[in-house]
């Protein structure tokens, strides 16, 4: 939700959702940081629900626009989600709605599973992140039930500069082993 917020976005959010900008934040703003931060906390602030079907809407019709090119051509669309977000955040903070990128034609999700790698961030006294992602993960699974999810084990980051093989191990095996073994009850019984 802290996206772009430059003068070309908030054009077309406007004319998408009829919002109508108060003078102080409808002018140009671009390369004034005061500017745009005034009209960013506005938007947040006072068109929150517009700006979030704005941004699901128009990450969906682009996402379905990649998805005919590429099923046209006999391809598949396999997208990462959302750093692992149940679907009410992924919306609400990343603008991003699971179930309109099933219906734009995106075949599969794969699921980073960084749940090891956050426990070398985390004071040992919180409540371990495991439970975050598999509540994420079951989540994600009820919100997209017919949508492949590919799960992604983070192992090592060289730019972050953790590697859960040497730091974390124990994390990454409960990691595995729990997130490989979340079933959800449907129709015809259990289901991965």
């Amino acid at each position: 939700y802290w996206g772009d917020f430059s003068d070309d976005m908030v054009g077309q959010f406007a004319e998408a959702s009829g919002a109508a900008l108060p003078e102080e934040h409808a002018g140009a703003c671009d390369g004034d940081a005061g500017r745009l931060a005034a009209r960013a906390d506005w938007i947040v602030a006072e068109r929150r629900a517009e700006w979030t079907r704005f941004y699901t809407a128009r990450t969906a019709r682009f996402w379905r626009k990649v998805a005919d090119a590429l099923h046209a051509r006999g391809k598949r669309v396999v997208l990462n989600s959302i750093w692992t977000r149940d679907p009410f955040e992924a919306v609400y903070r990343y603008g991003v709605d699971y179930r309109e990128l099933a219906r734009a034609g995106v075949d599969a999700l794969v699921v980073e599973a960084a749940a090891a790698a956050s426990e070398t961030e985390r004071p040992a006294a919180e409540t371990p992140v495991i439970y975050d992602f598999t509540a994420a993960v079951m989540l994600l699974s009820a919100c997209v039930p017919e949508m492949k999810l590919i799960p992604l084990n983070g192992v090592h980051d060289t730019l972050e500069q953790w590697d859960v093989l040497r730091h974390a191990p124990m994390s990454l095996e409960t990691e595995i082993h729990s997130l490989a073994n979340v079933y959800r009850q449907t129709r015809d019984g259990l289901r991965r």
